[in-house]
């Protein structure tokens, strides 16, 4: 029997938050069983990575050690609640101290247009980065524009003079 309106868009809505691919260049839709079942955390923060082999198969790796028992945390990217929402259909609880997304462009932002010489801008993000205030996109990458909300995003945006309620409320 053909399925129900109700369940098509189970089915629609389950491929859609759940396929890898599809949207890069020349790459297939694939879904893959299992490797949903590992949480999101910021790129930085992940203690996975997934990928598709130059042979074809599609793997998940460990990028740090992962202690028996402890979560697999993988990365949908640096993406503030309202995206994972759209995307993904779930939202990080948004609690000042945990590790909620933010969309931190405006400090990111700041830093950047920065005309000063005595700080150039580059150096700003940078330091920032190094003391661990504000995460990069990736290991050794560029700081992301969405960082976790808590203490190191509220001492950054007081560094560079940028509203941390307006921060965390974007």
């Amino acid at each position: 029997p053909a399925p129900t309106l109700a369940e098509y868009k189970w089915a629609v809505a389950v491929v859609t938050s759940r396929v890898y691919g599809g949207g890069e260049a020349g790459a297939e839709a694939m879904l893959i069983p299992g490797v949903d079942q590992a949480n999101h955390q910021h790129p930085a923060r992940a203690n996975s990575a997934k990928a598709l082999a130059p042979w074809g198969d599609f793997v998940v790796v460990a990028t740090r050690g992962i202690r028996a028992g402890a979560e697999v945390l993988s990365s949908y990217g640096p993406k503030d609640n309202r995206a994972l929402l759209e995307q993904f259909g779930f939202m990080l609880p948004p609690d000042d101290d945990d590790d909620t997304p933010a969309d931190a462009r405006p400090v990111v932002e700041w830093l950047h247009n920065l005309k000063s010489e005595a700080v150039p801008s580059a150096e700003a993000l940078e330091a920032l980065c190094e003391r661990q205030l504000l995460l990069r996109s990736s290991s050794g990458g560029q700081c992301s524009p969405v960082q976790p909300v808590g203490p190191g995003l509220r001492e950054a945006c007081e560094e560079v003079g940028v509203a941390y309620s307006e921060v965390i409320n974007t």
